[in-house]
C-alpha cells in the first residue's frame, strides 16, 4: 500500500513537471502577453492578440490567433515591426486538422504554401516569391492522386 502511494506521488510529480515544460514550450516569448480581443456569445474566445512591450512600455501587436466557437484554433500568425504578416501563417479546420499554411515576408506571400483536404491529404502546394506564384504547383484529388501541375 505504501509503495502504491509513493508511486502515485511520483506519477503526479512527473505529470506536473511535464505540464510545466509543455506550458513553457508553447507560451509566448517571456515578455509577450496575450489579450482576448473578442469572444463568442458563449464566452469562448474568438480573437486573441499577442502583444510585445516597446521601449516606452506600450504594447504592439506581434501576432494573433482566431478560434472557432468550439475552442479549436482557426488561424495563427505573427507580424513584423511594421504590422505586416511575417513567417508561417497556419489555418485549421474546426476539427483541429491543418487546413493550410503559407510563409510571409513583410506582408507578402514568400515561400512555401500548402493546402490540405480535411482528411489530411495535400490538396495543392507550391511556392511564392514576393506574392507571385513561382515554380511548379501541384494539385491533387482527395484520394491523393496528382491531377494537375502548373508551372509559373
Amino acid at each position: 500500500y505504501i509503495f502504491v502511494e509513493q508511486s502515485n506521488i511520483y506519477s503526479m510529480q512527473r505529470l506536473l513537471l511535464l505540464g510545466l515544460v509543455s506550458a513553457m514550450l508553447t507560451a509566448c516569448t517571456p515578455d509577450e502577453v496575450t489579450e482576448v480581443k473578442s469572444t463568442y456569445p458563449s464566452g469562448e474566445k474568438k480573437v486573441e492578440y499577442i502583444l510585445s512591450p516597446t521601449e516606452t512600455d506600450e504594447f504592439i501587436k506581434v501576432g494573433e490567433r482566431h478560434y472557432y466557437e468550439n475552442g479549436q484554433i482557426e488561424l495563427e500568425g505573427r507580424y513584423d515591426s511594421e504590422g505586416k504578416r511575417q513567417g508561417r501563417w497556419k489555418y485549421w479546420y474546426p476539427n483541429g486538422k491543418l487546413w493550410s499554411m503559407c510563409d510571409y515576408s513583410s506582408g507578402l506571400k514568400d515561400g512555401e504554401s500548402k493546402v490540405y483536404f480535411e482528411n489530411g491529404k495535400v490538396r495543392y502546394f507550391g511556392e511564392y516569391k514576393e506574392d507571385k506564384k513561382i515554380g511548379t504547383w501541384k494539385f491533387y484529388e482527395e484520394s491523393g492522386q496528382l491531377t494537375n501541375e502548373i508551372r509559373y
